[in-house]
């Protein structure tokens, strides 16, 4: 039984689609993983594909649900360098109980046991899912300094 801290993330299609985003370097491989609850304290895989963050966003369709998404960005740095960095995403949906958006603040210290290589992480505001784009997502990689 897991503790209330911890969430269970054993689902082996979590670590399955993370690798496979981690490991895909030709465009066209996957490139983002998304995972949602299946139970009070589990986690379970909720899609995966090619089309980036824009694609992943599609697939959060559930405004009663939280997701934690896992996504590779490639962009070009002012520099023209071609750049390619990690993201993991929180997203809670607008309308997730007050209780339930606690849970997954404390869940993500086990989300990061499995997606642990990102460059950034993002949480946008309640049910804002216009800030996961593609576009946001470069953005917010080009005002860090790495």
């Amino acid at each position: 039984k897991t503790s209330n801290k911890m969430c269970d993330v054993s689902d082996p299609q979590i670590k399955q689609a993370y690798d496979e985003v981690v490991a895909s370097a030709e465009p066209g491989g996957t490139d983002w993983c998304l995972i949602k609850y299946t139970g009070r304290n589990q986690l379970g895989f909720a899609g995966k594909g090619s089309g980036g963050a824009d694609e992943m966003c599609q697939h959060i369709d559930d405004e009663s649900e939280a997701y934690f998404g896992f996504v590779k960005v490639c962009f070009t740095s002012g520099d023209g360098t071609a750049r390619t960095k990690w993201v993991l995403v929180t997203y809670i949906g607008s309308d997730v109980k007050v209780m339930q958006k606690a849970k997954v603040s404390v869940h993500k210290a086990s989300v990061k046991e499995v997606f642990s290589d990102f460059t950034i992480e993002v949480q946008p505001d309640q049910g804002k899912k216009d800030q996961l784009s593609q576009d946001c997502l470069i953005e917010r990689l080009l005002s860090v300094n790495f």
